[in-house]
């Protein structure tokens, strides 16, 4: 006769040898549907047609407004771009073309075949749609600070670094689809300022602190480059979206479903939450 012991040892095996396959099964199943994405449906459907905007929203947070009561909208926009600092000196599209340049040739790492077109494709056969349905630049002022403590006495350095937002919206769907269901995506602004390096040394005496610091202003030629950057990490995400949507999709509903991300470089499949896109809207 079993003891209390031996059953209570007997339901636990069971209990672990039911969920544990169930759930290692769910897994496998998500990281299965990963790769058929990857691997099958990318080669069946290669083609990804990037849609990119008429114009860029500048908006320059450093001009107050204010002091002008009387002007119309319109002449309040033009003095902002015109004290602007960079936004001034950004063409819309030389900007749109680095960053789309940064985002073709990421998503080709991942077996897509983009094409860049300026309206939203209406005879597409097969393939993705990724349409660019707004971008936006703040510039502004970003606020750098550091402290310490020496001889009871707190020490603190301030500074404005010259900084410029990127805000960019995309839908992306499945070409056919109808565009007015598609939910539109954002993710973090990307913050561009002046590259800045700095901490507080002891005087020769030891009677005080001084900051030192190496500062590298922000330039126009420095915002292209990073909005190509941008335009890669935006490609990754872009895969991201469209793997976990094709996952959802054909997983049942009840199922709890992980967040899956492919490295086309090490070619590895992995779950865990990236930094990505959320839907706004």
């Amino acid at each position: 006769m079993k003891t209390k012991r031996q059953i209570w040892i007997i339901i636990l095996f069971f209990t672990i040898a039911v969920l544990i396959p169930e759930s290692h099964l769910n897994a496998q199943s998500q990281r299965k549907l990963a790769k058929i994405f990857i691997h099958k449906i990318i080669k069946e459907h290669p083609d990804i047609i990037i849609v990119k905007p008429d114009f860029i929203y500048k908006y320059n947070y450093n001009f107050n407004s204010d002091e002008m009561p009387l002007a119309s909208e319109s002449q309040r926009n033009a003095a902002s771009l015109k004290h602007s600092k960079f936004l001034k000196k950004i063409n819309d599209s030389t900007f749109l073309s680095h960053f789309i340049s940064g985002y073709k040739m990421e998503l080709e790492k991942y077996g897509f075949s983009p094409s860049v077109v300026s309206q939203n494709p209406k005879n597409t056969l097969s393939g993705y749609v990724a349409d660019i349905a707004q971008v936006e630049l703040d510039e502004q002022y970003y606020p750098y600070s550091d402290s310490a403590i020496y001889n009871n006495n707190l020490y603190v350095f301030k500074k404005k670094l010259n900084a410029l937002d990127v805000n960019i919206w995309f839908k992306i769907y499945k070409a056919k689809q109808i565009v007015t269901k598609v939910p539109v995506l954002f993710t973090e602004n990307l913050l561009i300022d002046d590259f800045f390096d700095g901490h507080f040394v002891l005087s020769s005496n030891e009677d005080r602190l001084t900051y030192f610091y190496k500062r590298v202003p922000l330039t126009v030629k420095k915002i292209y480059k990073d909005v190509e950057n941008l335009g890669r990490i935006y490609a990754e995400y872009t895969v991201d979206y469209l793997l976990n949507s094709f996952i959802r999709k054909n997983i049942p509903k009840d199922i709890n479903i992980k967040e899956w991300h492919y490295n086309p470089y090490s070619r590895l499949i992995y779950s865990g939450k990236e930094q990505g896109f959320e839907i706004v809207h």
